[in-house]
């Protein structure tokens, strides 16, 4: 990788699960890490879409939106797919974050 993260992705290809585990490699880069990349990266490189991890399926789960990428995808533009997966987060580390989305989507 060479600290290219171009070079990485073109490694990787779409492979999310690749990025994640090159991403890894990095010292001082673990599983937390490479997930928020993914989540961020998403919104440039539009070929890991849809990616959600965990801490998005909670947030999703708690919000009534669906347990699956595709699922969460499939309910707004691609474009804002990034932005749904922040919110979901923001939504399962909230709990007062939790009730005002609940009562918007209500």
């Amino acid at each position: 990788m060479g600290g290219d993260l171009r070079k990485l992705h073109h490694d990787a290809g779409s492979d999310t699960d690749k990025v994640s585990e090159l991403l890894q490699s990095v010292k001082g880069v673990g599983p937390a890490g490479a997930a928020i990349f993914l989540r961020e990266a998403q919104t440039v490189w539009s070929d890991l879409r849809p990616f959600a991890d965990d801490l998005t399926l909670k947030g999703a789960k708690q919000l009534g939106l669906g347990m699956s990428p595709e699922k969460l995808a499939g309910q707004v533009s691609a474009n804002n797919f990034p932005r749904l997966v922040a919110e979901c987060v923001r939504a399962a580390l909230d709990q007062q974050v939790r009730a005002e989305m609940v009562e918007a989507l209500g």
